[in-house]
């Protein structure tokens, strides 16, 4: 990278202020399929050395630090990959050439020239980066790039992959995880691309977590899985380019660094660098919550397999969890989707006195239409089990929201994947409560055990006062009515909130459209 460019001074002593604060446990991993051991994380870089004295006061635990704003969340991932010294592991869904992106992609190869091995998956579909670009990048010895599932294509010298593979190309790898030096994780739902970090004019509401502790090589293990199965496959295998050079090389990091020394990119570096949250960084401490933790994924084989074949899936993972709850059930999910079946699953569990509630978009925040016209074909049955269910209130966004989910502004879109049980168990991840995600996509999950960061995130949602939810309930003739979760609430509304009449005609009309177990 240019060395010239601005930000880097800047960002340099924010992390080295980051390192600092980490000075300021022992797991199970119960993945449903054999995994690939890692290295050995070495116990000599600057992050391992900065968290023994952290790790051995918690044994048998393992240190979360959530991250719900995004600046925040982007921030911690370029501090995390600056302090790396050995090894960086990252996989993500979307991977876009956009200010984020090109960022996130600058600061790895940075890495690499300091001699890091760093190795990245991303989804094929759902990138936006060209594959010559990508292909240009990987002539760095240090820096790996592999495309899970990429789609067929035709090249110069080669005919159409097998042909098989085109009836697979919807099922995709949706698991986002960075790993830094087999010390330090973060994991969540964020993708990597502007929306995600408060560098778009529409936010996206999401939820990040550093983790520390012995849970950490889990996700290592995970990743070689990932990282060697076959649907991974090396960029240059992929790219339409015939022949890769240093030259090119040169050329895309010039590119690169361009792109990076934009006024619209360094205005974002200043202003993340101003806002941000990270509390207590001038004090040197990072308050991480410690408890026991595990971490469940799915096998990449599922992409493979039969749909239904559970023996690869995390799901019956997860389920006892929500099965044993004895006093409450908070899920949120921004594409929920729970079918015939889960929804009598979700009312038997609210029958035994359970309170479920269920958090995801409304139609005006869905940016995804065809899930929420067949999301809405359960939710009277939902309400009558005694199912609470609430959506987001795009129009109002909370006037009063919490500093700290600041990005819940009015046209949100919700994006979060958190579930919370029994006030104990927090789990955060990629899933959402759809088919897609149980049945077609690959996803990766953590449950950590703290009554205390499940209170903080509870207290964080505000979901019961401040008017960033509707909370649907039957009215007159069992009529779903929308009534403001606020402490002053305007009268219900009858129909579908901030949308207009062809809009719900259009729902209407997606609803006939039989595709629910491909969403």
């Amino acid at each position: 990278m240019n060395p010239n460019i601005r930000y880097g001074r800047n960002l340099f002593l924010l992390l080295c202020l980051t390192l600092a604060a980490f000075l300021s446990g022992c797991v199970s991993f119960k993945a449903n399929h054999p995994t690939l051991e890692p290295a050995p994380a070495r116990a000599d870089t600057r992050i391992a050395l900065a968290l023994q004295e952290l790790t051995d006061a918690h044994p048998g635990e393992s240190g979360y630090y959530l991250l719900p704003d995004g600046a925040d969340s982007f921030l911690a991932r370029i501090a995390a990959i600056e302090l790396a010294e050995d090894s960086i592991e990252a996989q993500y869904f979307i991977f876009k050439n956009d200010l984020t992106g090109r960022l996130f992609l600058d600061r790895l190869l940075a890495a690499a020239d300091r001699g890091v091995k760093v190795r990245l998956i991303v989804d094929d579909l759902a990138k936006t980066w060209k594959d010559r670009y990508l292909a240009a990048a990987v002539v760095h010895p240090n820096f790996e790039l592999r495309l899970f599932n990429p789609a067929t294509r035709i090249g110069s010298v080669r005919i159409l992959h097998d042909l098989a593979k085109v009836a697979k190309m919807h099922r995709r790898m949706h698991n986002k995880q960075l790993v830094i030096d087999g010390k330090l994780a973060i994991i969540g739902g964020r993708n990597i691309a502007n929306e995600y970090f408060g560098a778009s004019d529409r936010n996206v509401v999401d939820l990040d977590s550093i983790v520390i502790g012995e849970i950490v090589p889990d996700f290592s293990r995970i990743f070689e899985d990932y990282w060697a199965y076959s649907l991974s496959v090396p960029v240059e295998k992929v790219a339409l380019q015939k022949k890769l050079s240093q030259e090119k090389h040169d050329e895309f990091r010039a590119q690169l660094a361009e792109w990076n020394e934009s006024e619209e990119t360094q205005a974002y570096l200043d202003r993340i660098q101003q806002e941000t949250l990270l509390p207590n960084l001038n004090q040197r401490a990072i308050p991480f919550y410690w408890g026991k933790a595990y971490v469940y994924a799915d096998d990449p084989k599922k992409l493979d397999n039969i749909r239904y074949n559970e023996d690869t899936h995390l799901m019956p993972d997860l389920i006892p969890y929500a099965e044993e709850a004895e006093e409450s059930m908070l899920l949120i999910s921004p594409y929920f989707i729970p079918g015939r079946k889960g929804s009598e699953w979700l009312g038997a569990i609210a029958e035994k006195g359970v309170n479920v509630a269920v958090v995801t978009n409304s139609l005006d925040s869905n940016d995804h239409p065809l899930v929420h016209s067949a999301y809405m074909k359960y939710r009277k049955r939902l309400l009558k089990s005694g199912v609470q269910l609430l959506e987001t209130n795009a129009i109002a966004g909370g006037k009063e929201s919490d500093p700290r989910l600041r990005d819940f502004s009015a046209g949100s879109l919700l994006h979060t994947k958190l579930f919370i049980i029994d006030k104990h168990y927090v789990m955060i991840g990629s899933t959402n409560l759809d088919p897609r995600s149980r049945l077609l996509n690959t996803e990766l999950m953590t449950v950590f055990e703290s009554p205390k960061l499940a209170a903080n995130i509870i207290d964080i949602w505000q979901l019961e006062s401040d008017g960033k939810f509707w909370e649907l309930k039957l009215g007159e003739n069992e009529q779903i009515v929308w009534q403001e979760n606020s402490d002053a609430p305007a009268e219900p509304v009858s129909i579908e909130p901030g949308t207009t009449w062809w809009e719900r005609q259009k729902l209407r009309l997606l609803r006939l459209i039989p595709i629910e177990e491909q969403l």
